[in-house]
Formats: structure tokens, sequence, C-alpha cells
């Protein structure tokens, strides 16, 4: 009899409680007994368990796990696990709700450019993150191509390599499943925390906290991210904090809203608009932008907490409101060199309520 509720810990699905041996196959079992139609709620019990790979799109259902107070450690090659993520759907099938956990993902264990996260999803839709907590890993904490109706909030991204979040829109994605192509749209990421993100440059340069981006031409209507808000988060020590870019002649972001986050010590941008059509930055406070001194010989090397450009010389953002943002550098030597930097743009509003102070160039140059 299939269930719309089930706990790990029932004895048919036979968990193993030694803390070290993978729990993936009973992970499968208990959501095999949950209604195939409505699906259900998987509890997964506290205390440390081991996760090699999980393949949700096996299973199409809507999906939630609960883990407030359990501890889930990826599984790395040395121990004969997958270099795959740790929870992952290619075909857009499930429909995912993941309620608390922690997700240790072991980066030491892992080679720079292995593709491991704690989620990754392909067009899957309706997927839900509430207090979960990622960390230490090689890649993103979550790896997303093109979702719908995306929710994060309460949660944490801390010591990932690349980016916490990463929502990307690619012509070639992976999807196994009968979806057509097609873009983002309808993203909230809200009340989280995104902490000591390295994406590698340098070795000690820190990644992408947020990171919306599309990499290829406008094809069959042009797939992009629309319909973005991003609201009181934390990030801290991320090369870049919020980060959207769009390269791709004729695809640009539309409808991207910043608003009231605290960016702390971000290596390199505070927050770039990149070829966006349609957005604004408000209310945002960045605090000591630029930890150590630009590199000279490198393109676009200059550190600036808001940063609005095109892409390539394409791709001009546009329709853009910048306002009531508080930029201060408030160490005895600043390295912050612009705020705001205007690069390219059409129609972008840059108010009077921003505050800029510190600034060793020009606190807004346009």
């Amino acid at each position: 009899m299939t269930q719309a509720r089930v706990d790990l810990q029932d004895p048919a699905f036979g968990l193993p409680t030694d803390g070290a041996t993978p729990i993936d196959d009973a992970l499968l079992r208990a959501i095999r007994a949950l209604d195939p139609v409505r699906g259900g709620t998987l509890r997964i019990p506290p205390g440390r368990h081991v996760v090699d790979s999980v393949d949700l799109s096996a299973h199409p259902r809507p999906l939630t796990l609960e883990a407030p107070d359990a501890l889930l450690v990826k599984r790395v090659p040395a121990d004969g696990g997958a270099v795959d993520h740790m929870f992952h759907d290619r075909a857009g099938a499930c429909a995912l709700t993941v309620v608390g956990g922690e997700f240790d993902l072991r980066g030491a264990g892992f080679s720079p450019g292995d593709t491991v996260s704690a989620f990754h999803g392909v067009r899957a839709d309706d997927w839900s993150f509430d207090g979960i907590h990622v960390r230490d890993g090689i890649e993103e904490g979550l790896k997303l191509y093109s979702p719908h109706r995306l929710r994060v909030e309460r949660s944490r991204f801390a010591r990932l390599r690349n980016d916490g979040i990463q929502v990307h829109c690619l012509l070639a994605d992976g999807h196994t499943g009968r979806k057509p192509r097609r873009g983002a749209r309808d993203v909230r990421i809200t009340l989280s925390d995104f902490v000591d993100i390295d994406d590698g440059h340098r070795g000690t340069w820190n990644g992408q906290g947020v990171t919306f981006n599309s990499s290829f031409r406008a094809v069959e209507g042009g797939h992009t991210v629309e319909d973005v808000l991003v609201a009181h988060n934390r990030f801290v020590g991320c090369l870049r904090g919020v980060w959207a870019e769009f390269n791709a002649l004729g695809v640009r972001g539309k409808n991207l809203r910043v608003h009231h986050n605290l960016l702390e010590r971000s290596h390199w941008f505070g927050i770039g608009f990149v070829g966006v059509d349609g957005g604004s930055c408000i209310g945002n406070v960045l605090y000591d932008t630029g930890v150590e001194a630009p590199d000279p010989p490198r393109t676009s090397s200059e550190v600036v907490a808001v940063l609005l450009s095109g892409a390539q010389g394409t791709n001009h953002s546009r329709d853009v409101v910048v306002d009531g943002n508080r930029i201060v550098d408030r160490r005895p030597q600043p390295l912050m060199q612009y705020g705001i930097w205007v690069k390219s743009g059409e129609r972008l509003a840059i108010g009077e309520r921003n505050r800029v102070r510190g600034a060793t160039i020009r606190a807004v140059r346009r």
C-alpha cells in the first residue's frame, strides 16, 4: 500500500545505521512507497547519513524531503562513490521540496572541475528549499538549469568552490525528458546566507553567491532568466555577491530585482547586471568591496560595488533602476575603486538616494 508520509527509519526500507554505508537504496525504497501520483513526504531521521548519488527522475511525483536534524554527507570516489550530484533529476520529472538538512559535499575529496553539487535539476519545476545548509563543495550548492517557480529561503551556503546557487539556461543542458527547450522563470531567493564561496580564481578569490546566466544565442524565441527576486539575503566573502550575466546576442535577463541585501567583503564585484533588460537594484548595503588590489593585466579587473554593463560589447543593459543603496568602504585603506559604475546601457536610472563613501577613484561613474 502506498502512503502519503513515510519515515526512513521504518525497518522495511533497510536504512544503514553505521553512518558510513550509503543510504541511497533505502531512500529509493522509501520514495517508491509514496503515492505514485500525489507523492508525499519522506522524513530522514537525525544523525549522520552517507549519500552517493540519488536519481529522483525515476520516480516522478511531488516529493518532500524533511531532514531538519540530519547530516547528509557525500560519498567520495576514494570510498567508491560517484563523481555526480548528491541528488539529481535530469528529466524534469520531480517536483521537489526540501525542508532542513545539512549537506556536506566533502569538497576536499574531489578535484577542480568535478561536477558535484547537493541538488542538480534540469528543467525541474516547483523546487523549493527551506532551511537547508550546504557546505564544503567543489562546485555549486544548487545547480539548476531553466527552473520554473524556484523558491529558496532561510538557507545557508558556505565554503563552496563555484556558486551558492546557479540558475543557468543552456541550449544543451542534458535534459532527458520531453519538455521543450526554455528559459528560467519565477525565481525567489530570500532570507539566506552565502559565505566564503570560492571559484578557484588564483585559488583565493571567492565565487558567486547567486548567479544567473545564459550562454547561447536566441533560438526558439530565446531562452533566458526572467522574473527574479533576490531579497533580504546576506553575502560575505564572495568574489561576486549577486551576478547576472547574459552574453549571447539577443538573450537578456528580464525583470531581475536585487533588493535589501547585505553584502560584505565582496572580493571583486558586489552586484552586477550584465545584459539585463528591466530590473532594479534597490536598498542594498555593501561594505568593504575588494580584498586585494586589482590585477592591471586582467580585463574588467576594477573593484566595483555595483556594476551595470553590456556583455562583450553587446547586450547592453537597459531599463534598470539603481537607488537607495548604501555603499561604504569602512577600512583605513580602502580598496573599492568605484561605488557604482555604469559601463554601458540604455535608460539606466541612477537615483539620488544612493550613498557612496570610500571609493578611491570615483563614487559614481557613468
